[in-house]
């Protein structure tokens, strides 16, 4: 076997640096300049950049018991604990068989009214305002109340914004503290680790509040609060904990990030806002899963939107024993970073790779290879909540197409990104309203 070819680095350092300064610009350079894997160091971390969807295949799929969760999600246990997106082995798998019950196509479905509900009533306010909206901001506030009615409900609309800015600030910590040569945050002082504490601090009074109250005044309802409440298993609070910090982060966060970048897309191509809204025609209402199904733009926009801006942009895994990866050698203990965003931009898998074409992925001419385009993942570990985010995307581009036609603001044209555990945008995303 041979070695993986990459940069040097610093003989300290490694890439930390360049790393820290832009991880787009690195990752993306790195690909271009070493393949399709390439291994560099941040400090004594020794890191492969995987950046081809046969290799993501064998390292989520193939050869999974490999691997456990590696970079990134690893420094998000401080705000995660042993949730579903962080734990291992049997735990894991218990926590699966559980939760995926209210995730059942059933229940998805029964969950299409409210979505429907709570995207009129924000697009009815956008309509009363019609000036520029922060498409990021309000999405994001609408995927909260969506996932507090369906998985927990109740009404958190008061607290949406509580939720939103002290997930933002653990967020920012946990890819802080990735980027660290050792893993020291969480014992020296900084106004880093002073700002992650008050945030989790909030998060956790209130998700301890809301696993009291259930266990006290709800102990017959099925949503996923009550589900854990009342598992036959008996869960333990801190448990408990972990599972609703988690749903609240995931549930809501990679949702509303694929919703806005498939709103500024649209804006950017007024031409594809013009082809949803004749498909959409006479159909426009209340949508559910079997509705969409029979509509082919909205799924193909999203699908596009997702491949240009994968939610979870990176996969993070380390290796539990040697393996061997392209031809090349992978020792215990390494980072294997899975690229999504270098992957679905890969021009020997995709024609024109950084051009939006939702055609592509017209369900008659598709021709990619099923494991290349991999916006939930892949393998066992795939995301368990696919079909709630698509259904809450689909029908929220649905309803606002019949609407509005909107169109990009010139702050738009330089939007960067921010790649943190999920490829937000820096700053905000504003587009206008006719």
């Amino acid at each position: 076997m041979k070695a993986a070819p990459g940069p040097r680095g610093h003989f300290i350092f490694g890439s930390l640096r360049e790393v820290r300064a832009d991880r787009i610009r690195f990752v993306t350079s790195l690909a271009k300049e070493y393949g399709d894997i390439a291994k560099f160091r941040v400090g004594p971390k020794t890191m492969y950049l995987i950046s081809d969807s046969q290799m993501a295949s064998q390292v989520l799929r193939t050869n999974h018991k490999k691997y456990v969760k590696g970079l990134g999600l690893t420094h998000a246990k401080a705000l995660l604990g042993k949730g579903l997106l962080t734990s291992e082995g049997d735990l894991w798998m218990n926590q699966r068989r559980l939760i995926q019950n209210v995730f059942h196509s059933k229940l998805i479905d029964q969950y299409s009214s409210v979505i429907n509900d709570e995207v009129d009533q924000l697009l009815d306010k956008w309509q009363a305002r019609r000036n520029e909206i922060n498409v990021f901001d309000e999405t994001t506030q609408l995927t909260l109340r969506i996932l507090s009615r369906t998985l927990f409900d109740i009404n958190m609309e008061d607290k949406t914004s509580l939720i939103s800015k002290a997930f933002l600030t653990a967020v920012k910590e946990a890819s802080y503290r990735m980027t660290n040569m050792f893993d020291l945050s969480s014992y020296l002082p900084s106004l880093h680790s002073l700002r992650f504490r008050n945030a989790l601090r909030s998060l956790e009074t209130l998700v301890y509040h809301l696993i009291e109250d259930r266990k006290a005044n709800s102990p017959r309802k099925t949503d996923f609060l009550s589900l854990l409440v009342n598992a036959p298993e008996s869960l333990d609070k801190a448990l408990i904990r972990d599972e609703v910090m988690t749903m609240l982060l995931a549930g809501h966060e990679t949702t509303s990030v694929a919703l806005s970048w498939t709103v500024v897309l649209l804006a950017k191509h007024p031409e594809y806002q013009r082809k949803l809204k004749e498909e959409i025609g006479e159909a426009a209402g209340n949508y559910n899963a079997a509705s969409l199904s029979g509509l082919t733009y909205p799924q193909m926009i999203l699908n596009e939107a997702m491949r240009l801006y994968p939610p979870v942009w990176m996969i993070p895994r380390k290796a539990k024993i040697c393996d061997e990866i392209g031809g090349c050698d992978i020792k215990r203990g390494s980072q294997v970073l899975i690229c999504v965003y270098n992957i679905h931009r890969n021009p020997h898998l995709w024609q024109q790779p950084e051009r939006f074409d939702p055609e592509r992925f017209r369900p008659e001419t598709q021709n990619h290879d099923r494991h290349q385009f991999m916006p939930f993942g892949l393998g066992p570990r795939v995301c368990i909540g696919k079909y709630f985010a698509l259904l809450q995307v689909q029908v929220f581009l649905a309803k606002m197409i019949d609407r509005f036609t909107f169109h990009e603001t010139a702050q738009n044209s330089g939007i960067e990104l921010d790649p943190l555990l999920t490829l937000r945008p820096k700053g905000e995303i504003l587009i206008d309203l006719n």
